[in-house]
């Protein structure tokens, strides 16, 4: 009988796994440009195609990962027409980097093993939402991410 996956649930209040977050505030750098967090860099990645103006103004708005949501928020108008078949994509990018760039991390990313990563949020296609049964794209990203890093970087025996 296989024993089943340990659960490890990630949400901004969660002293241990808070850097796991987009939330919390790790500098990322992509493409020869540091954004505060990783809010900053999946905010902009909504406009870098059709709006790079917005996405410039998101990655240097303020340190604040709330304050690059809410302006990104007001722009949604002009976010590139495909966005929701991208958005997964651009988030796993996003957090590869992000964990790639920080190797505290990305040990801690690396020492949850194989558990099943939960994004605990009401949100219920990044997390599993209110009633627990949303799609929990953000933890599948950390999944895929940490398999990436494991084969990249196995761990020490």
């Amino acid at each position: 009988m296989v024993a089943p996956r340990q659960r490890i649930f990630i949400h901004p209040q969660d002293n241990q796994y808070q850097g796991f977050t987009n939330r919390a505030p790790y500098t990322v750098k992509y493409n020869g440009k540091e954004y505060p967090s990783s809010q900053h860099l999946y905010q902009a990645f909504k406009y870098m195609d059709n709006r790079p103006d917005i996405a410039e103004k998101i990655r240097t708005i303020s340190k604040s990962s709330i304050k690059a949501f809410k302006y990104s928020m007001k722009n949604i108008a002009h976010q590139h027409p495909d966005w929701d078949r991208m958005r997964i994509a651009k988030m796993e990018i996003t957090l590869y980097h992000k964990f790639a760039q920080h190797e505290q991390l990305k040990q801690a990313l690396l020492r949850t093993g194989d558990a099943e990563l939960i994004r605990h949020t009401e949100d219920d296609f990044w997390g599993i939402g209110k009633d627990q049964k949303g799609r929990n794209e953000q933890g599948k990203a950390l999944e895929r991410v940490r398999s990436s890093l494991q084969e990249a970087c196995p761990p020490p025996k």
